[in-house]
């Protein structure tokens, strides 16, 4: 077995990653200002929070199964490694 070489610099990947947190950065201000500007919203933390309370209840029922299906997977899994 011969040793790996990754076929791109350690320096290329955080490019990569930082390169997108700024595109995707950049994407949402955008968006907030063309919806500032263009349907006169205005988002404060309580619409962020609450979605502008036009969820509905079935949604937020999936969200809180699924996190709690995840929560029980990676807790056997950590007991499980533990012991």
């Amino acid at each position: 077995m011969g040793s790996f070489k990754p076929p791109l610099d350690k320096s290329v990947g955080y490019g990569v990653v930082i390169g997108l947190g700024f595109l995707f950065a950049f994407g949402m201000i955008l968006t907030t200002f063309i919806l500032k500007r263009y349907n006169y919203e205005l988002q404060t933390s309580e619409m962020f929070s609450t979605a502008g309370r036009t969820v509905k209840s079935g949604l937020v029922s999936a969200a809180v199964v699924s996190s709690w299906t995840w929560v029980s997977i990676h807790h056997r899994w950590i007991i499980r490694r533990t012991y």
